[in-house]
């Protein structure tokens, strides 16, 4: 039997806030939501409806304070879709100094499938009470300066009919971008036919190139040949590979520690910051791994889609680890996703002020070994 599955879609924002219609009459989100679940559950692909859709005015969500926060985290983390409705209000919360509901939501699917989230910006198109204490103005606050940062898909309206038009436009969006990652994810496979059983075939200096190259052809078609723009820098990109997993230590032992030569990549009066550091592994990465290949503890380690990122707060030395570069396909989508997360995440900054400081280390570096 055919499977009756939908695409299920969390709508999140407050309720009551009125939103302007066209003919300047107004209707509480609660209203608007509505509205938007039934236009999307009416939405078919033939005989077949396409969405799920989820509010927590539906009548089998909780009332009790005690339970409804648990029971809208779990929607989020079990949504496919969260449509998130900024108004510029965070959203109810137990105590002061809590960030709202409406702030935990988004965070919450930031944290875990950022890829899923979708923004409606209402925020000319509502009449947002004054805050009721100094409390939830410092909620609007934080939640305010949380949504701005986020670089996410973001549509716009400055009325409830436009909302519901925006609605349909980030549900087709949604629909795109999903059937896009899974075509990469499709050709990745399982790794052991194709290119994949191919590049497994190879030897390790073999290997080792095709996963190089590979990188390096994605950087070069995407920016330049050996480096990013990153925030506004120019940022030189050292590109490596370990042929098999991280845990193999002849694999690990051609890469070592690349950017003990940094003053050698990056020559002397080259406008260039950095260098950020690329290396694509053969199999796995775990960040117990990349904090043996950096040589030390104290730094940043992050675990990501795309493998592992590393920087050093002293240093300054940027790393990105790229896990399971079986193939062409793979490895590219690895490098996408590394750069998707560095604009989405807001470390663009700071990935570009780290390597303006390492360019600066690293002509001290070039300094003293020409002076001995």
């Amino acid at each position: 039997m055919a499977s009756q599955r939908r695409i299920r879609i969390m709508l999140s924002s407050r309720c009551n806030t009125p939103v302007r219609c066209a003919d300047g009459s107004t209707l509480t989100l609660t209203a608007l939501r509505r509205q938007m679940r039934d236009r999307l559950e009416a939405l078919k692909l033939g005989p077949r409806a396409l969405f799920e859709v989820w509010i927590s005015e539906d009548p089998e969500a909780p009332t009790a304070l005690e339970s409804s926060w648990e029971v809208c985290m779990s929607q989020v983390r079990d949504c496919h879709l969260l449509f998130v409705l900024l108004s510029g209000e965070a959203g109810w919360a137990r105590a002061a100094g809590d960030i709202g509901i409406c702030h935990a939501e988004l965070q919450t699917a930031m944290a875990g499938e950022p890829g899923k989230v979708f923004l409606l910006d209402l925020t000319r198109a509502v009449e947002v009470p004054p805050a009721a204490d100094a409390a939830e103005k410092a909620r609007n606050t934080r939640f305010a300066a949380y949504a701005a940062q986020i670089n996410r898909f973001r549509e716009r309206a400055d009325t409830a009919e436009q909302a519901l038009q925006r609605i349909e436009a980030m549900a087709a969006e949604a629909v795109l971008r999903f059937v896009d990652l899974g075509k990469r994810e499709a050709q990745r496979g399982q790794f052991n036919s194709g290119v994949a059983l191919d590049w497994s075939r190879m030897s390790y200096l073999e290997r080792k190139a095709a996963i190089e190259a590979s990188i390096a052809g994605q950087l070069a078609e995407r920016d330049a040949p050996d480096g990013l723009r990153i925030a506004g820098s120019r940022i030189r990109v050292v590109v490596n590979a370990i042929p098999a997993g991280m845990a193999v230590a002849a694999a690990r032992e051609l890469v070592g520690q690349p950017f003990l030569r940094d003053h050698e990549a990056l020559p002397a009066g080259a406008k260039w910051a950095g260098p950020l550091h690329i290396i694509g592994v053969h199999k796995g990465c775990t960040e117990a791994q990349a904090m043996r290949q950096l040589g030390f503890a104290d730094a940043t380690f992050v675990e990501a889609p795309f493998g592992v990122f590393v920087a050093d707060q002293v240093q300054k030395i940027p790393i990105a680890l790229l896990r399971n570069c079986r193939d062409e396909a793979s490895t590219r989508h690895n490098v996408q996703r590394l750069l998707d997360w560095v604009e989405e995440t807001g470390e663009a900054h700071y990935i570009a002020a780290r390597a303006q400081a390492r360019a600066r280390i690293v002509a001290a570096i070039r300094k003293e070994a020409a002076d001995t």
